[in-house]
């Protein structure tokens, strides 16, 4: 009987760390995000090796987007879409696009978008199926049960829908004129 309480407490705490520290099975981590110089500065675990890139670089670099945790990727993605929609509007379009996400080896996939906008994606265990709208899932912990290629499309489909949103706020104030007699 206590070996079972003990066995229950454990298994309770390896889930915490692996839920709250997913980050000890990863090559690389981001240490810093400049948005201003438009760089991320990556280190590579155990080697005391650190990487400045563009967003955009590593953006389009499918090995190190899956060597980095989830979250990080969801930031990239973030940060990617951002300056996606920036250069869209300056016609700067870079041929070689990121790869559709794959979904080995994660509890969470990505099956579609809905027309609102929402992600709808299903648990690889048991098959249930949510909705949730990107930013809100971007937010959440449960970015973190992705893989980081999934984790990383979430964020670039956050960034979209962020800035559809703040278009509409500024179409929906603007000031109307009318002509009186």
């Amino acid at each position: 009987m206590l070996a079972l309480s003990i066995r229950k407490l454990l298994n309770l705490l390896a889930n915490f760390f692996k839920l709250y520290f997913p980050e000890k099975k990863y090559l690389y981590k981001i240490e810093e995000i400049n948005e201003c110089l438009n760089q991320v500065v990556i280190s590579c675990r155990g080697k005391g090796v650190t990487l400045v890139s563009t967003i955009e670089d590593i953006g389009y670099d499918q090995y190190l987007i899956t060597s980095l945790p989830p979250h990080q990727a969801c930031w990239i993605g973030y940060y990617l879409g951002k300056n996606w929609c920036k250069n869209k509007n300056q016609q700067k379009i870079n041929p070689s696009s990121p790869q559709y996400p794959s979904h080995q080896n994660s509890n969470y996939r990505v099956i579609c978008q809905d027309r609102i906008g929402n992600i709808i994606y299903q648990n690889s265990h048991n098959g249930l199926i949510y909705k949730m709208d990107p930013i809100e899932l971007a937010k959440s912990k449960t970015i973190i049960l992705f893989n980081s290629s999934q984790a990383f499309y979430i964020g670039f489909l956050a960034s979209l829908k962020n800035s559809k949103d703040i278009k509409k706020k500024i179409n929906i104030n603007k000031p109307i004129l009318k002509l009186v007699k």
